[in-house]
């Protein structure tokens, strides 16, 4: 899959241009990130952002507590515990603003 090709690549790329490669790390982040946006901006969490934001967790706690044969480990060695889900468990853990209250209980 996806994330395979992206721990692969720096194998088939010559060494002098593997600096602006994207790694898989920095996949995970952005969409991370991306997901979990209102909670650095403090913002109100609309109905369909929950769902996106429940789904997520949902399909993040099948790939780590029953895997994957097609996930190599690295890929969830990345799933565990990336920067941005530091940032999200510090924010849970202070308290959630109402709106993410929910997300933050799944």
């Amino acid at each position: 899959g996806t994330a395979r090709r992206l721990l692969d690549l720096p194998a088939y790329v010559p060494e002098g241009k593997r600096k602006n490669l994207i790694s898989l790390n920095e996949v995970y982040e952005t969409v991370q990130r991306s997901i979990w946006s209102e909670l650095a901006t403090g913002a109100e969490i609309d109905r369909l952002r929950r769902n996106l934001q429940r789904e997520h967790i949902k399909r993040l706690q099948t790939l780590l507590t029953r895997g994957s044969a097609a996930m190599p480990p690295d890929a969830l060695s990345l799933l565990r515990w990336p920067k941005a889900w530091a940032h999200w468990a510090r924010r849970c853990g202070r308290g959630c603003s109402a709106a993410s209250a929910s997300v933050c209980r799944t």
